[in-house]
């Protein structure tokens, strides 16, 4: 979008705001600027649907690496990713102890049912994280098929 294009939609933008009765929803100044300024929106309307396009994209490619990760058996109740301080968000497998009582901490805010797993995955996390070492989710899930291999 250009910059002329970018200060016209924005004055527009202002000018809806303005002239709006108070308690107006968004979504209805958004439709009326559509209907009533044809020729702005006929001007950016390719590079908004081609950004709005390649987010989905990306959202879809991401959701798929995400449905390609193993499920860590025994803990299917919980989500692949986590929330973290911060409203941060990562991934469970890739989280160590530290990250996982972060976690918990929020859950227990929350009252989620969800405590009970991850209170086990927690305990099974426990024996092997040791300072000064990043062991994250996945190497103690995949240090403990290790052991059950052998077993077997």
């Amino acid at each position: 979008m250009t910059e002329a294009l970018s200060r016209e939609l924005e004055i527009t933008l202002d000018a809806a705001l303005m002239l709006a009765e108070e308690g107006t929803p968004i979504p209805v100044l958004a439709q009326r600027i559509y209907d009533s300024e044809p020729e702005l929106i006929a001007e950016f309307r390719e590079s908004w649907i081609v950004a709005r396009l390649t987010w989905l994209l990306y959202r879809k490619q991401q959701n798929a690496a995400a449905g390609n990760q193993l499920l860590l058996p025994g803990f299917e109740a919980l989500p692949r990713r986590i929330e973290l301080k911060g409203k941060k968000r990562g991934s469970l497998r890739g989280a160590g102890l530290e990250e996982l009582l972060q976690y918990r901490r929020i859950l227990v805010a929350r009252r989620d049912k969800r405590l009970e797993p991850l209170d086990r995955l927690i305990e099974l996390m426990r024996p092997y994280a040791k300072p000064g070492l990043s062991t994250t989710v996945a190497d103690v899930m995949a240090k403990e098929m290790a052991k059950l291999e052998r077993h077997a």
